[in-house]
């Protein structure tokens, strides 16, 4: 009897706690899968600034001209090439620039014996009797003055050769976008034949964003931007300009780039602008763990207890104060939370102040 009744108090026992097992092993495998994150004890909250830009002419690019048709002794630069002001763009045959000298030389004294003789002439009809000598005298005023409006233009040409010289030289600094010349070549007179994109009015971006961020956006404020087609990445714009037009404001910046990377920037291109600016530091933690109830905001923090079977995953919340957010991120004020602390920020179900949890 006695070994009869010690046998159903071990099968009791036993199946007690097959069932407490099975019971513990249906709510582990029931209870939510949680996903944790850290708080960030010393973090710092940036705020994103984006926005889509295009480019715009600044300010026209210096073509360069010869002010005779002569032959190109030697091309000192090539596209791409940053130049300042005074630097050799090329150089001129000095055998054809002296023989355009002594051409200009003898066309202006062409020109100037041409005027005396019409001016003599002129005064000669004026003594005479004619039935036409008004129609003669209107038509002699008339060649004296093309004639003086040559020998203006033949001098004022052998002005811009003296002061051109034989060597071409950049008007301005900047960098070279045109080259439509060799060594040995003959440029017609007044055919642009380089351009310079000045390094300061040579290209703009302009871009609109909303009026908040007129704080950060005062002149000479820095901003980043990259190209859709990512040659280039990651470049300063330095504001130049604000605009505010109703809860907009309109920005123009210039970029600050140069030699090839300015040739890369085509007119009417889209652009993309970024600009991060710090909002605040202290304890972040991610909005996608953030629960709000009743304008109460908290977080569940995960805690280990004491369970039957060892030790055990639970949650408990946390009231928090959010002073800004930038979307991805939240700054708190006086959370009360450790650092390193774990907090939930996506679960597989919903949770309870004090549920039992395990880590996915």
């Amino acid at each position: 009897m006695k070994n009869w009744l010690t046998k159903i108090i071990i099968y009791f026992v036993a199946a007690v706690l097959a069932l407490v097992f099975i019971s513990r092993l249906i709510s582990t495998l029931m209870m939510p899968e949680v996903v944790v994150q850290s708080v960030q004890s010393d973090g710092t909250l940036t705020q994103p600034m984006m926005a889509v830009g295009f480019v715009m002419a600044g300010g026209e690019p210096e073509k360069i001209t010869f002010p005779q048709t002569m032959e190109v002794d030697e091309v000192s630069v090539r596209v791409g090439d940053e130049v300042k002001k005074g630097d050799v763009l090329f150089t001129m045959n000095q055998s054809e620039f002296e023989k355009a000298q002594l051409f200009l030389e003898g066309s202006i004294l062409n020109a100037e014996l041409s005027v005396k003789q019409m001016e003599r002439q002129l005064k000669d009809m004026a003594k005479m009797r004619s039935d036409d000598k008004e129609l003669l005298l209107a038509q002699a005023e008339n060649a004296l003055a093309q004639a003086k409006l040559t020998l203006e233009g033949l001098r004022a040409e052998k002005a811009d050769l003296k002061e051109t010289g034989r060597t071409v030289v950049s008007p301005a600094q900047g960098t070279v976008s045109v080259v439509n010349v060799r060594n040995g070549d003959t440029l017609l007179a007044g055919m642009p034949v380089m351009e310079i994109i000045p390094q300061s009015g040579g290209m703009n971006i302009q871009f609109s964003v909303p009026k908040d961020f007129e704080a950060m956006l005062t002149e000479k404020a820095q901003v980043n931007f990259s190209t859709s087609d990512k040659a280039l990445v990651n470049k300063t714009l330095i504001v130049t300009e604000v605009k505010a037009e109703n809860n907009m404001l309109t920005v123009t910046a210039e970029p600050q780039i140069s030699g090839e990377d300015l040739l890369k920037l085509r007119m009417g291109e889209l652009v993309n602008i970024r600009k991060e600016w710090t909002v605040g530091s202290g304890q972040l933690v991610y909005m996608q763990g953030i629960v709000e109830e009743m304008d109460v905001k908290y977080v569940f923090v995960l805690n280990t207890r004491k369970g039957f079977f060892g030790s055990e995953l639970y949650v408990s919340k946390q009231i928090i104060t959010v002073t800004e957010d930038n979307g991805m991120q939240a700054l708190m004020a006086n959370a009360g939370m450790a650092t390193g602390q774990r907090y939930v920020v996506s679960s597989s179900k919903g949770l309870e102040d004090g549920q039992r949890v395990k880590l996915k």
